[in-house]
């Protein structure tokens, strides 16, 4: 069973959030981190968190066993994912307006270490962060947030 009070300590007095900036819950074996305050590190509540993950698995067949298995999620509220799309999303819009149609070379999101390029299908966009990781969304306004938050997350 899976203690969150103890979790919650812990996490204190590790990284220094509070329950009301990072919340703890389980439920069926799962523990789940909500992330509710936009000055948390998200990087850091994750690898946080995977400390509590526990998976078995078949030395055969890569195959997750069942029972005993803890699983570990990171969610961030809504409020919290606008504060951080917010920081990026004016600046990948731009760089956006400056694409060619058709353009197939990225093109650099000025002041940030990404690259947008047009998407491999019609009316989406694609970033890349340090040329390692990347991603593809369609270009609305959800889009954008969704490319900004990428961003946050591998920046």
């Amino acid at each position: 069973m899976i203690n969150t009070k103890e979790i919650r300590k812990q996490m204190k007095k590790e990284l220094g959030y509070n329950a009301k900036q990072v919340s703890v819950g389980s439920k069926n074996g799962n523990c789940t981190f909500t992330i509710r305050d936009a000055k948390v590190n998200k990087g850091k509540v994750k690898e946080f968190a995977n400390n509590f993950e526990k998976i078995d698995r078949c030395q055969m067949t890569g195959e997750i066993l069942l029972g005993g298995n803890t699983f570990v999620n990171v969610y961030s509220t809504d409020e919290v994912k606008n504060v951080w799309a917010a920081k990026y999303i004016d600046t990948i819009k731009a760089a956006v307006a400056k694409l060619e149609p058709g353009a197939t070379h990225g093109k650099k999101v000025e002041g940030l270490e990404a690259y947008v390029w047009n998407g491999h299908w019609k009316g989406t966009m694609h970033i890349s962060v340090d040329n390692s990781t990347s991603y593809d969304r369609n270009i609305d306004e959800g889009g954008y947030r969704e490319l900004a938050l990428f961003v946050h997350d591998h920046s």
